[in-house]
């Protein structure tokens, strides 16, 4: 065994909260505090491992620093296969952070960019763990609550945990993927069924006498799924931690021999053998208050190895390498160690094959990433049988009927409850479940499969220590009726996860925030009809119509493709409004390119011959993922990473998933589509009668259903649509050839004004002294403002005439307004830049009766709400903690000492 303290980590003596290595084993990362905000370091593992590199100059000992979190580090976790860093801290924000090759900065050996920040925790994170396959993240609070985040389409939040009634300090979860544990400082270790996350137990009796000494408290499960160890507990009053099996959540044993209580707990992630699969075993490492560390065998009554005195203050967290021979400790002193083990020490880590065999002894199924099936854990029988691969099917059903195959084919049977699971390799191993007791997992061929009779009973048995091992019932002839395995399906548009865009073509827009589609020309027309009076059918395509009495409408127009093209149309509707119908030739391709380079085609091929069949694929590279055919030729086709749409000749609109499951079935709309877009998991659709609608695919709802564009496209004007998007919160903007722009508030039911060309009040407002100084911000605002060259614009001086009161008007009614519609928007950045703007406004004239309306709104009740239930304060704002915006508010009055009795009244309220 070599031990050794690296002595350039921690020389600024700022305390370590968490350490972790990198799969890969060729870096780790620490979070603590940083100067004036959290810091998270990646640090390069060669100069740890090797003197030689730790004296060469030329190889780097930090790789990246990030300073982002506002609060204290508190955790850092990578994800199993090592593509993302999860950091959580004081703050309550959980920030995902991923590496980018191609933005290198000049002092970082590599740079991590932070692409997703999850904010729904109130208070602290304390820990955090990712899941077996990397789907799930599971993030623990002072807050109480455990969240539970779906880490292949972040941000989105699975499942809020309610049951603890403190603290909750430390999660893990059970590597077979049923459970997750998690402690807290209510004295209670609960464990967590991932099914439909109910409590499945509750372990007291350890706990009760301990009291809330500890920072953290971080448990651990064993690598082989049959014991959790807890953090801080108690064994006839002395400090232990408890040894808590899988099998009826019993908790007689401890591992024992530190002076004050423990932190940390951490399972080495490799079973060790000396003997063979066998005799296999874990490994466990200890960290205390007392400053000591303390290495178990499960193989032995005693520990392996103790060290004392390694640091001056408490170990506050553990990681193992990979390969099961390496572990690095971190302290609250800010300092780090490095441990490195033999294999005659240790022992043999099993092979991934050896891995392979255990679980599906003991669980019926391969687990985890190092060469498991990664299959999700079967809790019936009955499932078992409908998951027979198809050549077993076919093989003992040859006297069905060719209709009852084909039909069984094409469906699929997931575990109940369950998300479904990613396909999984060909494998001849099946999941079964765990009753009472262990059950033995089956392995079906179909060589063997095919002959052989099902039995009347179980066969049980018992092994030397008197456990029961049961096999069950071969279940093959029940998938005659039944499916065969899921079908192998492999990518999809929703697999990256950094949100991705459509390429389309904008008339202002520069932010990231919005699809935007651009329109030029397009006239209203009169009514004299209704629509089916004037009209043959709605075919687009079809030799032009006569003309109308009313006129020809001519209109150019660009789809989302960014292809140009015209189309003349002769329509009418009772609206008022003809809008050009979207049309797509024999073959249209939609392109999404997402952060890691791959693209993503989705592609229409419309059939030339009547009455065939019309495909919607989609495509990553040059391999087809998925692939359906619509019954009505297609007109539009729109796309996110979260859905893909198609719009018909029969006015319908087919919606589905990013894996190709349909969504509904086919939406009926009044007329024909003449815009479709897509975002996350909004769809907005605009019909050539000016009807607008909004759909929120994940709750499966309407959002805003057939509101007219007849309030703001006025019937006998020349106004022209100009651009129309669709933003991240699903809130549709239109601009006009006027230079108006509205946008839709389902929650008010109206149109709101949001761009206003004949605004006296923006036209007369001078907000430079205002902004300067503040970063500016891009969102859907300035997407139809102009962007930054409104502030340049707003910067000069142009009605000199006015009177310093009309001027001093007019600004502060503009900034006020900016505010509101940054907040209808839901567009957080500018509700922040605005805000800080219009509060700088009312400070500077001493409007205190504006700033305590704002401080109060911001502030909540003078006296906290206790629970969770009948709370009527939110205390975050469009992401924004309220009070942390509070403090930045007040510092901005501070400029103005009229203001003081208002800022230590606000501020009392507020401590």
């Amino acid at each position: 065994m070599k031990l050794l303290k690296p002595a350039w980590i921690g020389e600024d003596g700022k305390p370590l909260y968490s350490i972790d290595i990198h799969p890969d084993g060729t870096r780790f990362a620490t979070g603590g505090q940083g100067d004036d905000s959290g810091q998270i370091v990646v640090w390069n593992m060669a100069p740890v491992r090797s003197e030689s590199d730790e004296k060469n100059e030329k190889v780097p000992k930090i790789l990246c620093t990030m300073t982002n979190h506002l609060g204290c580090v508190n955790c850092v976790r990578w994800s199993h296969e090592g593509g993302m860093l999860a950091s959580g801290a004081d703050d309550g924000l959980v920030m995902i952070w991923e590496h980018r090759a191609s933005q290198l900065q000049f002092g970082s050996a590599e740079v991590w960019s932070c692409s997703y920040i999850l904010k729904r925790h109130e208070k602290d994170v304390l820990d955090l763990a990712w899941s077996p396959d990397d789907s799930k993240l599971a993030t623990c609070s002072i807050d109480n609550t455990i969240r539970i985040w779906d880490a292949q389409n972040l941000p989105d939040l699975l499942a809020t945990v309610i049951g603890h009634d403190g603290h909750v300090k430390g999660v893990t979860w059970d590597p077979v993927g049923k459970y997750l544990a998690s402690q807290s400082v209510d004295k209670t270790v609960k464990i967590w069924r991932t099914s439909d996350w109910k409590e499945e137990t509750t372990i007291r009796g350890p706990f009760e006498g301990c009291g809330e000494t500890t920072y953290v408290l971080r448990l651990s499960w064993s690598p082989d799924g049959q014991t959790v160890v807890s953090a801080h507990a108690l064994n006839n009053q002395g400090p232990v931690a408890k040894i808590i099996q899988r099998d009826g959540w019993n908790h007689g044993d401890d591992f024992v021999g530190h002076r004050k209580a423990v932190e940390v707990v951490k399972f080495n992630p490799r079973l060790l053998t000396r003997n063979g699969p066998v005799s296999m075993y874990s490994c466990c490492a200890v960290g205390s208050r007392d400053r000591s560390l303390s290495i178990w065998l499960t193989s032995l009554k005693r520990p392996l190895v103790v060290t004392h005195d390694i640091f001056k203050q408490s170990i506050i967290d553990l990681s193992w390498n990979s390969s099961g021979y390496e572990l690095m400790l971190c302290s609250l002193d800010g300092t780090v160690a490095y441990i490195e083990f033999t294999q005659d020490e240790l022992g043999r880590p099993i092979t991934n094959d050896e891995k392979d065999d255990f679980f599906i002894e003991n669980y019926g199924y391969a687990v985890g990433k190092d060469g498991g099936g990664g299959q999700k854990l079967i809790e019936n029988p009955d499932i078992l049988g409908l998951q027979l691969p198809s050549s077993l099917t076919k093989t003992t059903t040859t006297a069905l009927s060719q209709p009852i195959q084909a039909a069984a084919s094409q469906n699929s049977v997931a575990p109940p409850s369950q998300p479904p699971p990613p396909p999984p390799p060909p494998a001849t191993a099946f999941s079964a479940s765990s009753f009472s007791g262990t059950v033995k997992g089956i392995a079906v061929a179909s060589s063997t499969h095919q002959n052989s009779p099902v039995k009347e009973k179980q066969k049980e048995t018992k092994t030397k220590d008197g456990r029961r091992r049961i096999t069950p019932v071969a279940l093959g002839m029940r998938s005659i009726t039944g499916s065969p395995a899921p079908s192998n399906q492999t990518g999809n548009v929703g697999q990256s996860r950094a949100p991705v865009e459509s390429k389309v073509e904008s008339a202002a827009s520069t932010t990231p925030s919005a699809i935007s589609i651009k329109i030029s020309n397009v006239k209203l027309g009169r009514p004299k009809g209704s629509l089916a009076t004037k009209r043959k059918k709605d075919a687009v395509g079809s030799p032009a119509p006569k003309k109308p009495k009313n006129g020809k409408i001519t209109s150019s127009f660009s789809e989302r493709s960014g292809s140009e093209g015209s189309v003349s149309v002769s329509l009418t509707s009772t609206t008022g409004i003809s809008l050009p119908p979207s049309r797509l030739e024999t073959i249209k391709s939609l392109q999404i390119s997402s952060p890691s380079g791959e693209t993503v085609t989705l592609e229409v091929r419309n059939s030339a011959l009547a009455g065939r069949i019309h495909r919607l694929s989609c495509r990553k590279g040059e391999q087809v993922q998925w692939e359906t055919c619509i019954g009505s030729r297609c007109i539009a086709i729109a796309g996110s990473r979260n859905l893909a749409a198609v719009a018909c000749e029969n006015k319908t609109i087919h919606t589905f998933t990013s894996n190709g499951k349909r969504l509904f079935p086919g939406l009926v709309l009044p007329s024909l589509v003449s815009i479709l877009q897509c975002f996350g998991y909004y769809m907005m659709a605009i019909t050539i009668g000016g009807q607008l609608f909004v759909w929120n695919s994940k709750q499966k709802s309407v959002v805003i259903k057939g509101e007219s564009l007849g309030p703001i496209l006025k019937t006998g004007t020349a106004l022209s649509l100009t651009k129309v998007q669709l933003t991240e919160e699903g809130i549709p903007i239109v601009s006009l050839s006027n230079q108006t722009s509205c946008a839709f508030d389902s929650s008010l039911g109206t149109w709101i004004l949001l761009q206003d060309a004949s605004d006296s009040a923006k036209s007369s407002a001078s907000i430079h002294s205002y902004i300067s100084g503040l970063d500016f911000a891009l969102g859907p605002l300035a997407s139809i403002q102009g962007g930054a060259e409104l502030t340049r614009r707003q910067g000069v001086e142009r009605l000199q005439s006015l009177d310093a009161g009309h001027q001093r008007l007019a600004t502060e009614a503009y900034l006020e307004s900016q505010v509101a519609s940054a907040l209808t928007l839901r567009s957080s950045k500018e509700y922040h830049f605005w805000l800080l703007a219009y509060v700088k406004c009312l400070t500077k004239q001493g409007i205190e009766r504006k700033l305590r309306d704002i401080c109060l709104e911001l502030a909540g009740p003078p006296t906290p709400v206790l629970g969770r239930k009948g709370r009527t304060h939110d205390s975050f704002i469009l992401g924004f903690l309220k009070h942390d915006l509070l403090k930045e508010l007040l510092s901005i009055m501070a400029s103005n000492s009229s203001l003081q009795r208002l800022i230590s009244e606000i501020h009392e309220q507020i401590q």
